[in-house]
């Protein structure tokens, strides 16, 4: 018998974040700074899965993955989120929290009255990258600051790309869809930004990308769809850094890599369900 997309998702969820409790308990204090911020993903996961629920009535609300002890840190709040039975009730779950101020700015279909899941998953990703640069760049005071500062610009870079690729093919203005970017990456020239966003197919617009000073950092790196490429960027870039030199960045790309896998675990999952091949999943 097949195991529902959802008690998979759970199951994989919660053996995600017990992994991540271990990796904290045994961090250093200082350490934990950077991981305590880190779990305010699990809001991120909330606010997303309350959405799906409301967006398919009579769903019932799913099992939390958190074990007890990640729920009591700060900024981490998705006990309201899951208990949601309203958009309203969601904004004011998230009210105060590190994601409120942009769920409020989504605008809302009116035939639903709720924002679109794509564009909520989208806004919320980049809310929390950017709110997880300025941490390091003006909170953080623990070790392998540098590091990790670079691994999480290379990573908004990355999400940069993969947002550019996607807008193309929407035909998005320029100006919108910079409007959607992280400011934080850098490596990614508003010269390179526009050739991506006016290029005629994606394969041109896998070489303007390549042809920016992200790109220098991709040689050597092929796929056929530009979501699978930034995929492979990413679980190139972090497996280097996971075999570097025992830090936090090393538990940082592990962490990465985890989500990643569980991403590409789900997609299969799914593939196998509706008949389709898993093999154009399996990539991470």
């Amino acid at each position: 018998a097949s195991v529902p997309s959802s008690t998979l998702g759970l199951r994989m969820s919660c053996a995600a974040w017990e992994n991540f409790a271990r990796l904290r308990r045994f961090a250093e204090v200082s350490a934990r700074e950077f991981l305590d911020f880190l779990a305010q993903k699990a809001e991120l996961r909330a606010l997303l899965g309350a959405l799906r629920r409301l967006e398919n009535p009579g769903e019932p609300a799913g099992e939390s993955p958190l074990p007890p002890a990640l729920r009591a840190l700060p900024g981490v709040r998705p006990d309201a989120a899951e208990a949601a039975q309203s958009w309203d009730e969601l904004l004011a779950a998230a009210e105060g929290s590190l994601f409120g101020p942009a769920l409020r700015a989504l605008p809302r279909e009116p035939d639903t009255g709720l924002p679109t899941y794509a564009a909520c998953a989208d806004l919320l990703e980049l809310r929390y990258e950017a709110a997880l640069l300025d941490f390091l760049r003006t909170d953080y005071r623990g070790p392998d600051g540098a590091a990790l500062t670079e691994a999480v610009r290379f990573r908004a870079d990355l999400l940069n790309a993969g947002y550019l690729l996607r807008l193309r093919r929407f035909h998005t203005p320029p100006d919108k869809a910079r409007a959607l970017l992280l400011s934080d990456g850098g490596s990614l020239t508003r010269r390179a930004e526009d050739a991506v966003l006016a290029a005629p197919d994606d394969g041109s617009a896998l070489t303007a990308l390549l042809a920016s000073p992200l790109g220098k950092r991709l040689r050597g790196l092929t796929a056929a769809e530009p979501e699978r490429f930034v995929r492979r960027a990413e679980a190139v870039y972090f497996r280097s850094l996971l075999h570097s030199a025992p830090a936090l960045s090393a538990v940082y790309a592990f962490l990465t890599l985890q989500e990643a896998e569980c991403g590409m675990l789900q997609r299969v999952h799914a593939a196998l369900l509706y008949g389709a091949d898993p093999r154009d999943f399996v990539s991470l």
